[in-house]
């Protein structure tokens, strides 16, 4: 049976209450495992495990990474300023969707400027996203991701100058989403597993042809636009091989751009066959369905919603993820 599930993007900052690590008069201890879908899956009590690539021994204890996923915000993981970045790295208990990062820091004014984040698909790690920031703790929402971990790498950071070490000092690094259902799996659709993308027109934008190939380099910055005289928009990937897939995962939202309607095919054999049609009224899509074998796939947008400035009505998708295994 056909289940589609659609995760809107929570948009609501958490006003997260940073505790000073000098101050151990308050614990917070861990609490027990999360009941509902949406949890922490890099928390400790959730399965989850942390490394660095160095930690400060401070006053005797080694502050290492795994005290930033116990969630105490009484304790704190402290990088090393002789590395540089300062990694932290948290590997989930099994496959998850994740789509909120948060960042907790603050002690005694210490935080990152500058940090890259990056995510494990099972094979490579892939660049998420770089938070700039000129403040102390963050709350990142992004497209919903498949991964297996994540990772933190912090370029620049704020310390009080009395400090004779520049470390990074965060207490919990907590990654909001759901563990996944079924098997475990990977993006059978990237570029970098051997797929290809092709499609039936793309916009040349600013002198960029903006073609089917951008929508699976697994860069959220880049992305394939159509051609607004095609009409439907179609963009086709063909896998590597054949391929049991079972969930798509569609990440668009560049300016307002998003499909309202659009049929999904998969190439079975020498013939292509209806899979589904999904209609939607806001960006982004993360469809389930039972797995099917499949040497490709094809989207083709009927509707689409786009900004009325834009003399092109073009759908714009950043990322077409298809998680299955070989």
């Amino acid at each position: 049976m056909l289940k589609s599930t659609r995760l809107s993007l929570l948009v609501a900052i958490a006003a997260l209450m940073g505790i000073s690590a000098c101050d151990q008069s308050e614990d917070v201890s861990p609490t027990d495992p999360i009941e509902s879908d949406e949890l922490n899956v890099a928390a400790s009590i959730n399965g989850a495990i942390a490394t660095d690539n160095g930690s400060f021994d401070d006053y005797g204890t080694d502050q290492d990474a795994m005290l930033a996923i116990d969630e105490s915000s009484s304790t704190y993981w402290a990088g090393l300023q002789g590395s540089s970045p300062q990694v932290a790295t948290v590997m989930f208990s099994t496959d998850c969707l994740i789509w909120r990062i948060e960042i907790e820091e603050n002690r005694d004014g210490s935080y990152y400027t500058e940090a890259e984040f990056e995510i494990y698909s099972g094979s490579i790690w892939i660049p998420l996203l770089t938070d700039y920031k000129s403040s102390a703790h963050a709350t990142i929402d992004f497209a919903p991701r498949s991964a297996q971990g994540i990772r933190m790498k912090v370029m620049d950071l704020v310390a009080p100058g009395s400090w004779y070490n520049q470390v990074a000092c965060v207490h919990e690094i907590r990654v909001l989403g759901e563990f996944q259902d079924g098997p475990s799996g990977f993006n059978v659709a990237a570029g970098s597993n051997g797929a290809t993308a092709t499609d039936n027109g793309s916009f040349d934008d600013y002198g960029t042809d903006q073609d089917a190939i951008l929508a699976i380099d697994e860069n959220s910055s880049t992305y394939w636009a159509g051609l607004q005289s095609a009409s439907p928009q179609i963009i086709t990937i063909m896998f590597s091989e054949a391929s049991s897939i079972w969930r798509l995962e569609i990440e668009e939202n560049r300016d307002g751009s998003h499909y309202t309607e659009a049929q999904f095919e998969i190439l079975s054999g020498a013939s292509w066959t209806p899979l589904m049609t999904d209609s939607k009224s806001t960006a982004d899509a993360v469809i389930e369905f039972s797995p099917v074998t499949a040497q490709g796939i094809r989207m083709k947008i009927n509707d689409l919603v786009a900004p009325g400035s834009w003399y092109n009505k073009v759908a714009c998708i950043s990322e077409f993820r298809v998680i299955g295994s070989h």
